[in-house]
């Protein structure tokens, strides 16, 4: 009899991964046989049929634990894994013809060299392979010798282009495609979550995918996950994932149904409804209604959460009212009126919810009879109340003009007789206006006409009379004499006119007397009305003799620089007297110049006289200053600061030199002479010394023996870090300071405008050493910070810590075990903390400061 032996095995947990179920040959199984492990099912099958037959149990799985063939299968053997889990890489491979692409070959291949993917003539296109077997090749020929036969390429891993390229006719090559750094983007709804990704792995199949990064979201935006695969064999993978979150789901609202307002007359402020939204949590809803509400209306609720994702629910309102308007007046006045009503001001009355409502009433207009008129106040729901009112005729109406405004009569002299205007009464008709004028009209005047009706009911209307004398008066003499005279004429006889009603009128002039200049004298005759007339007259002022100079030569004027001013000279004319003279000359004067002086009578009559203008600066230019200040530099001078002199004449003189710039490459002094010149030719020379001092770079090693700083600091120059042995430029490393993270030979370049300095290469060794050292005496976390972090150490020690340019920002004593740090006033940064403890063991470690 076979008794089936039940073993309870240990299951290995592997922290940080989720292994699959692995069979283990000395382990009972629920089926026959242990396929997985040919060598061993034949062996043990051999000697016990039912193990292969019926079922793999207790005695069979006892079996294997003694048998050879059965040694890679037992639960205590670990197969040789050696390569950490890796997730599926999903390749899009496209290709693109520039020109024949029926002469163009390829293939996709995995880690084993198999082919996953082929094609040939005329198969550009896109191409989607899923595969975890790398690394990955891409072969690709293009035959033909054309240029224009070019074929694009591009292959991308998970969304991630990884090779892309051209290729022209007659190439072929085989490019390496790395296998995928990240997963494939996920996307999920708002509140939602990402499902953990999967890995392969060589030794236990399918790993799921662990992360401290959340996995569920609550706010739209773009996320990364950093996923970690542990098989607890082969190593641990981490792969880098890309979440969308997005929203496109609307709020719901918290009330399936909304209760219904009821008001008696409005209502004039409105309870906000919620909803629950799946990103936003609570929304307050937004209505359409319009306060306040005064009758039965259905409002609408939106929900809009921030994504603009919205949902609507209604709320009906409901307004009672059904009592009338009371009217204001309890009885209304009378209307009386002369002859007809043509227009009524409407009463009002107060409604308990409308407020005032003007009545409306049935009577026709113009009202022409007495008459009882009823009003009707209606508020905004139909509740109606009437009220009546009597209207009573009486005439008291004066008549009305028929034209609102009289025509103006106009008269060349006088007006003899009168036209009267009418008027027409609201019962008489027409009426004739009767008027206050006195017959005949001479002069300008109103006139008031007045119409009275048969009730004595009276009006007035004026109006003007113009008497239109147009006509000017008319010169005696057609053309007056012309007046002549030496040089002036001290009065005027005036001329006449004569008027066809004034009679005779007497000329004014514009004349300024007295006359003593050729002119025409304008006479103007003007009458009683107005009217003018003008006739000329000319008046000839004979004076042609010209002012004769006072002083017959005038003197030479001289000056050392300039003249600013000049005294004129006079001359003496037949008429005006005294004449000052007016020069030609343009002030102020600065070089020898002869002026021209002309006297010029009221008459315009002229005479001219000349006066030499002589200069005598020769006073050269005095420099500012007495002796020029040397100029050095280290490298080069590109410009140079003009210098000044002061001259006598001229004020400030800017300086000319006569160096060529830039001066460079000497080491004695250049001298450079300024040359000052000044508006006349007088000149003075100065000259100083340019000294170019060529220096030196060298790398200075601070205390820790860690950081290089270069020795030169001059302002604007910049930094180029180089590795001696490989001769080759350190990416990023462009400042005046740099920290080695290897060992090695290391010098700097420094460019400081047109020069290049490049320093003595010095050596570093101690990276390594001093970091394992100090890994090995205290501990420091976490590292990077933001200052403040914690040092633990196994002994007391002396604390340093230092910036990138060796300053000294701590130094403190601390005991053994845990000492809290914190450092407020320390920028971002790399700093190097040294510690000494008290045997004099130093030890040194690099910690990233980021604020």
């Amino acid at each position: 009899m076979k008794f089936l032996l039940k073993l309870i095995l240990p299951v290995l947990l592997l922290g940080g991964f989720n292994a699959m179920a692995q069979p283990f040959c000395d382990q009972p199984q629920s089926g026959p046989g242990f396929s997985t492990s040919p060598s061993c099912e034949s062996s043990i099958c051999a000697s016990d049929p039912y193990c292969c037959n019926t079922q793999w149990d207790g005695i069979c799985a006892s079996s294997a634990t003694t048998n050879a063939n059965c040694t890679t299968c037992l639960s205590t053997y670990q197969p040789p894994c050696s390569t950490p889990p890796a997730i599926i890489s999903n390749f899009v491979i496209t290709l693109t013809a520039g020109g024949f692409q029926d002469e163009i070959g390829w293939n996709f291949a995995d880690g084993s060299s198999t082919i996953l993917v082929s094609g040939g003539p005329n198969t550009a296109g896109t191409y989607n392979v899923s595969s975890g077997s790398g690394p990955f090749s891409f072969s690709l020929e293009t035959q033909g010798s054309w240029n224009d036969n070019v074929i694009s390429y591009e292959i991308s891993c998970n969304g991630t282009v990884v090779l892309s390229g051209t290729m022209v006719g007659g190439n072929a090559n085989t490019f390496s495609v790395p296998s995928c750094t990240n997963l494939p983007a996920a996307a999920v709804q708002c509140g939602g979550s990402v499902t953990a990704p999967t890995a392969q792995s060589a030794c236990y199949g399918t790993i799921t995918g662990t992360t401290s990064n959340a996995t569920t979201f609550t706010s739209v935006g773009s996320y990364t996950i950093n996923w970690t695969f542990n098989d607890g064999a082969s190593g641990v993978s981490n792969y880098p994932q890309t979440v969308t979150v997005t929203d496109n789901t609307a709020p719901v609202a918290d009330v399936a149904t909304l209760t219904t307002i009821t008001a008696l007359c409005e209502v004039t402020a409105l309870t906000a409804p919620t909803a629950t939204d799946n990103c936003d949590g609570s929304i307050t809803a937004t209505h359409n209604a319009t306060l306040p509400i005064s009758s039965n209306t259905t409002i609408t609720w939106t929900y809009t959460d921030a994504s603009t994702n919205s949902s609507t629910q209604t709320q009906d309102v409901v307004i009672n009212d059904n009592t009338a308007p009371i009217e204001d007046v309890s009885t209304l006045t009378t209307i009386t009126s002369q002859c007809a009503v043509t227009a009524l001001t409407a009463p009002t009355a107060t409604d308990n919810c409308t407020g005032s409502i003007t009545g409306t009433h049935n009577a026709t207009l113009p009202i022409s009879s007495n008459t009882t008129i009823i009003w009707t106040y209606t508020d905004a729901n139909g509740n109606s109340a009437t009220q009546t009112q009597d209207v009573v005729i009486n005439d008291n109406i004066a008549p009305v003009e028929d034209a609102a405004t009289l025509t103006t009569i106009t008269a060349q002299c006088e007006v003899t007789a009168l036209t009267g205007p009418t008027a027409t009464d609201n019962c008489d008709g027409p009426i004739t206006g009767m008027h206050n004028a006195t017959l005949p009209i001479s002069s300008n005047t109103t006139i008031i006409w007045t119409y009275t009706d048969a009730n004595g009911n009276s009006a007035t209307q004026t109006q003007e009379v113009v008497i239109n004398d147009n006509i000017a008066p008319v010169e005696d003499v057609a053309t007056l004499t012309t007046i002549t005279a030496l040089c002036e004429v001290t009065a005027l006889t005036a001329p006449t006119a004569t008027d066809n009603c004034d009679g005779s009128i007497t000329g004014m002039h514009n004349a300024t007397l007295p006359i003593s200049s050729n002119t025409t004298i304008t006479w103007s005759y003007e009458d009683a009305n107005g009217n003018i007339t003008t006739q000329t007259q000319d008046v000839v002022i004979n004076d042609n003799i010209a002012p004769v100079e006072d002083v017959a030569t005038l003197t030479t004027i001289t000056a050392q620089c300039e003249v600013t001013s000049l005294t004129a000279p006079t001359a003496t004319d037949n008429c005006t007297g005294s004449i000052a003279g007016t020069h030609n000359a343009t002030l102020p004067i600065s070089s020898n110049t002869t002026i021209t002086w002309s006297y010029e009578d009221a008459n315009g009559n002229i005479t001219t006289q000349t006066q030499d203008v002589v200069m005598n600066d020769d006073i050269a230019p005095v420099a500012d200053v007495a002796s020029l200040p040397t100029i050095n530099s280290s490298c080069e001078v590109t410009s140079l600061t003009a210098q000044t002199a002061t001259d006598n004449c001229d004020g400030s003189i800017t300086g000319t030199h006569d160096a060529t710039l830039p001066i460079s490459g000497t080491t004695g002094p250049t001298t450079v002479t300024w040359t000052y010149t000044d508006a006349n030719g007088n000149t003075s020379t100065q000259t100083q010394d340019v000294i170019i001092n060529m220096v030196s770079v060298n790398v200075v090693v601070d205390a820790t023996g860690s950081e290089l700083t270069a020795d030169y600091t001059v302002s604007g120059a910049t930094y180029q870090w180089y590795n001696c042995t490989t001769q080759q430029p350190i990416a990023g490393e462009v400042g005046v300071s740099y920290v080695p993270t290897t060992n090695g030979n290391y010098s700097v370049e420094v460019i400081d405008g047109n020069c290049i300095f490049m320093s003595n290469c010095e050596l570093i060794s101690t990276v390594s050493i001093k970091e394992t050292a100090a890994n090995n005496l205290f501990r420091i976390f976490p590292n990077p910070n933001n200052g403040n972090f914690t040092i633990e150490t196994g002994t007391a020690v002396i604390i340093e810590m230092v910036n990138a340019v060796g300053q000294v920002v701590l130094n403190k004593s601390f005991t053994a075990g845990v000492n809290q740090i914190n450092i407020e006033n320390v920028s971002s940064g790399l700093y190097l903390i040294s510690s000494v403890d008290t045997n004099g063991n130093r030890t040194a470690q690099r910690v990233v400061i980021n604020k």
